[in-house]
């Protein structure tokens, strides 16, 4: 399991309905060589579920959560193709040169040397064309046209068998809508929303001990004024009103916990 925000302790792995997603696209994604793209406001556990569904990847052959009532995943990649992982995260608007660059790195742990970009590109195609790849792209929202220009170039080449997995926060779908040549290839778009309110009483109940026997409506309220279905605002609260429990020998979150929270995160 990924570690959470702020290293949580006692919280659990719940499979929302776009975790699953994730894990299902992903599939989709290495059985068909595609590109796809994972995007949403920050805080809303993109990068957690992708990192899940990769960890199931490289463990099981597939990224899916077994079916239920199963333990076979619904999807899996031959054990004698098994996809090989790459994970990149660029700096504010690569060049083209910072890309292959890059890309090189990830394949080989080096940047090669004497060589212009387009040297660099080939050497990165002769390690792609060994065997099959999903390239996961972070912070993808920084990418620029000509840095994405060089991403289409490697995925379209004859010789590679390559997923591209695309992921990002705020203006990432705005950036990789840019360029129509990306988005005619995008198989699965994945869109993060904060947690509906309706649902977050029940699924904070499993999330954390803290939660366990808290009232459903502490829980709405905590969501409705301070956490707004966002998990990285859910971590800091648990983070901090654990802590508070802890110093005092309470298991459950009460409204003195809450108010106590506020104040100590600066929101009374």
């Amino acid at each position: 399991m990924p570690e959470h925000y702020l290293r949580l302790s006692g919280a659990q792995m719940l499979a929302t309905e776009a975790f699953q997603w994730v894990g299902a696209d992903i599939d989709d994604l290495v059985r068909h060589f595609a590109m796809g793209i994972v995007h949403g406001q920050a805080g809303l556990g993109k990068t957690f579920a992708v990192q899940a569904a990769l960890e199931r990847l490289t463990a099981t052959g597939s990224a899916s959560l077994p079916e239920p009532g199963t333990a076979t995943p619904r999807s899996r990649t031959p054990a004698k193709d098994a996809v090989r992982v790459v994970q990149l995260v660029f700096p504010h608007r690569p060049n083209d040169l910072r890309v292959a660059q890059e890309v090189a790195r990830s394949l080989t742990g080096s940047i090669p040397t004497g060589v212009n970009r387009f040297g660099i590109q080939e050497q990165a195609l002769e390690q792609l064309s060994g065997a099959p790849y999903l390239m996961v792209v972070d912070e993808a929202q920084r990418l620029t046209r000509h840095a994405m220009e060089v991403l289409r170039y490697l995925y379209d080449h004859t010789a590679t068998r390559l997923a591209v997995l695309f992921v990002g926060g705020d203006g990432c779908w705005e950036t990789i809508s840019r360029s129509q040549t990306l988005v005619s290839r995008m198989l699965r778009r994945r869109q993060f929303h904060p947690l509906p309110g309706r649902q977050v009483p029940a699924m904070m109940r499993h999330y954390h001990p803290l939660y366990s026997e808290a009232k459903p409506e502490l829980l709405a309220a905590v969501d409705t004024e301070f956490a707004h279905g966002n998990w990285r605002n859910w971590v800091s609260f648990t983070a901090t009103a654990a802590d508070l429990a802890h110093a005092e020998g309470r298991v459950t979150l009460d409204r003195e916990l809450v108010a106590a929270g506020y104040r100590v995160l600066g929101r009374s």
